[in-house]
């Protein structure tokens, strides 16, 4: 077979001329995985961006992430901003 998946050649490499290989899907790294005949562990775990990324892709996870975060800065500030008020107003009393 010549159509070897592009995903399993980049990890693997180019196959030579007598090359195989196997796939199936994975329910524990939840993609799809290849037994490739030439490389040198044998297989090669390709995990797709949607089993991958929060969200499904690389733009969502960022955007959840970075949500995540902006969410966190905004609750210490706020209990920082409290704390702090609450210290002047007994040093000013």
């Amino acid at each position: 077979n010549t159509n070897f998946p592009s995903d399993l050649v980049r990890l693997a490499n180019e196959p030579p001329k007598d090359a195989y290989y196997f796939e199936f899907f994975d329910i524990d790294v939840e993609g799809t995985v290849y037994y490739a005949s030439w490389y040198e562990n044998g297989s090669v775990g390709i995990i797709s961006d949607k089993a991958y990324y929060w969200g499904g892709s690389r733009v969502m996870h960022y955007m959840i992430t970075f949500g995540l975060f902006w969410l966190f800065g905004m609750v210490a500030l706020y209990f920082f901003a409290s704390t702090f008020k609450k210290s002047t107003t007994k040093l000013s009393s």
